[in-house]
């Protein structure tokens, strides 16, 4: 079978775009983004939803950069699709580390302006199984918990406006797009910084990976079945936790407090699970949350004697009052609670 026809059938049984969608899609050139403008636009054809492509310039390879903007508005004037561009140079100018980051964050935030700018249902990115797999390593090497290794969703809502967000292409592989669009006669840009291994993405596609091919050629396919087995005991885990969470917790603005005796009750899996999304709900963002606040907390609620408190960042302060396990948002950055597991 085709991967037309792979990718057509996967999108119908999975109802992941309908025919009323106005699609956004993100490229940016590369053989990714270009065979999924290819087959988008195929199925558009057959199902008559609007497509329209964004490029971002991010100013950082110079006429490379360039030449890729001036790539993609000629792909969409050969496919007589609406062409948006936007410029990260000054969002990227002055910084000097951390851009891939800077640029993702950025790249999203643009796109979410522009699709509701346009009235647009989906915003589509070219995303693959390869993709996944890196981003898996990637989250894990910098000490990152499940929840991140199984980040890629497939579809996923915005948490406002209503937009979906659709990577179609995660399912297929490297290999199938390169054969699509080698068979297909279809022309790509390359982006030169891919080759560079200073980056950590470019270590693991090029070195990692290219051995544990060696070791197993169908790598790619056993990551895949087993990340979908995580993916769904993560799933389990985050519909527990919110339930229990939405029973139990009592919240006002700066104050959340929760039965102690309760808390250690559950599983630890669990347990560890509600402290860290209570630490969430009352204002703290997930980057900010390390394994060994979550412990520290856990020792203070099983403690039989918990004098102490837990301060993170400098704003949120967790301690035990009574029966209740209060995590309390200081309205002003001042003291820092003594702490002893610090």
């Amino acid at each position: 079978m085709s991967l037309y026809s792979q990718f057509k059938q996967h999108v119908l049984s999975k109802k992941l775009i309908s025919s009323s969608d106005k699609i956004l899609l993100s490229i940016s050139g590369g053989v990714d983004s270009v065979v999924l403008a290819d087959l988008l636009f195929r199925l558009g054809r057959e199902l008559g939803f609007d497509l329209s492509f964004v490029h971002f310039d991010h100013g950082l390879r110079g006429k490379e950069s360039d030449d890729d903007a001036s790539f993609v508005k000629e792909l969409a004037k050969r496919y007589q699709r609406p062409f948006h561009k936007r410029s990260l140079k000054s969002k990227l100018s002055s910084k000097k580390t951390n851009l891939q980051a800077l640029a993702r964050a950025w790249r999203y935030r643009l796109l979410e302006s522009l699709a509701l700018q346009k009235q647009c249902s989906l915003i589509v990115t070219a995303h693959q199984a390869n993709d996944v797999a890196e981003t898996f390593f990637i989250q894990m090497l910098r000490g990152k918990g499940p929840e991140a290794w199984v980040g890629l969703r497939e579809k996923s809502v915005l948490e406002k406006n209503g937009l979906f967000l659709l990577r179609p292409l995660l399912p297929f592989s490297r290999k199938q797009i390169l054969e699509y669009a080698q068979e297909k006669k279809i022309l790509w840009r390359e982006d030169s910084s891919n080759l560079k291994t200073e980056y950590l993405r470019n270590k693991i596609r090029h070195g990692l990976f290219e051995a544990l091919h060696e070791i197993n050629p169908k790598f790619l396919e056993l990551f895949a079945q087993n990340l979908e087995i995580l993916r769904e005991e993560q799933d389990y885990l985050s519909q527990k936790m919110k339930s229990w969470l939405e029973e139990q917790k009592l919240q006002t603005q700066n104050r959340l407090s929760l039965s102690r005796t309760k808390l250690q009750q559950l599983p630890g899996v669990l347990r560890l699970r509600v402290l860290k999304e209570s630490l969430k709900c009352i204002g703290l963002t997930y980057d900010k949350i390390k394994r060994v606040h979550l412990l520290n907390i856990q020792h203070l609620l099983l403690s039989s004697s918990p004098k102490a408190r837990v301060t993170l960042a400098n704003e949120i302060e967790v301690f035990v009052k009574k029966t209740e396990l209060v995590f309390k948002r200081h309205s002003k950055r001042g003291k820092r609670s003594k702490n002893k597991f610090f």
